[in-house]
C-alpha cells in the first residue's frame, strides 16, 4: 500500500476518522499507513506489522446533530390495515 506523501503525517487518536493511504503516527507503533478503513476500526501497516486500531465510527461531522423530523401517525396508514382513528 502506497502512502499519500502529499499529506502530512496525522497523529493517531481513536476519536479521529482516517482514510485509506493516510499516514498516521502512533505513540507506540510509530508511523504507518492506513490499509483498510471501516466504521469504528482501521488496519494500519507499521514497520513491525499490521495492527487493527479503533477510529471514529463515521466520517468527520460537518455541522453537528440535526433535529429529527416530526412523526405523524395519521398521515400514512399501514398497508393492509385500517387508519388508526377509525378503529371500532
Amino acid at each position: 500500500m502506497a502512502a499519500d506523501l502529499s499529506k502530512s503525517v496525522k497523529p493517531y487518536r481513536a476519536s479521529e476518522h482516517f482514510l485509506v493511504q493516510e499516514r498516521v503516527d502512533h505513540p507506540t507503533f510509530g508511523q504507518g499507513v492506513v490499509e483498510i478503513s471501516e466504521p469504528g476500526k482501521i488496519t494500519v501497516f507499521f514497520a513491525t506489522g499490521r495492527k487493527v486500531l479503533a477510529q471514529a465510527k463515521g466520517p468527520p461531522a460537518s455541522g453537528g446533530l440535526e433535529k429529527p423530523k416530526p412523526f405523524d401517525y395519521h398521515s400514512k396508514p399501514v398497508p393492509g390495515g385500517k387508519p388508526v382513528g377509525l378503529l371500532k
